[in-house]
C-alpha cells in the first residue's frame, strides 16, 4: 500500500497529515510556525514528518509522494518563493531546491 503526506504551512501553524490509498488519516502532527528563518521553519517541517512516520508506522520509503502549501505564490519554473506576506523571511526563497 502507498501512503501519501500533506502539509499545510501557515503563518501560525504547521499541519501535516499522513493518509492511505481510501484517503483515511493514518497521523496528524502539528507545530507552531513562529517566526524566525526559513531553516527554522523547514527543520519543523522536519520533525512534523519524522512525527508523522513514527506515529504511523510507516516508513519514509512507503510514501509515493509528499504535497505542500505555503502562504504566498510560488515560481512554478524557479520553484521560488515571493511575496509571503504571513512570511516575510521567505520572500525570494529557493523552497523547491531545499526541499528536494
Amino acid at each position: 500500500m502507498k501512503y501519501t503526506i500533506g502539509i499545510d504551512v501557515g503563518g501560525t501553524k504547521i499541519y501535516s497529515i499522513l493518509v492511505n490509498e481510501k484517503n483515511e488519516i493514518l497521523a496528524i502532527a502539528k507545530r507552531k510556525t513562529k517566526k524566525g528563518s526559513p531553516d527554522v521553519l523547514l527543520e519543523r517541517i522536519q520533525n512534523c514528518l519524522e512525527e508523522l512516520y513514527e506515529t504511523s508506522g510507516i516508513a519514509s520509503t512507503q510514501v509515493s509522494g509528499i504535497g505542500m502549501g505555503f502562504p504566498g505564490p510560488l515560481d512554478p519554473q524557479t520553484g521560488i518563493v515571493f511575496e509571503a506576506t504571513n512570511l516575510p523571511e521567505w520572500d525570494h526563497y529557493p523552497l523547491a531546491q531545499k526541499v528536494s
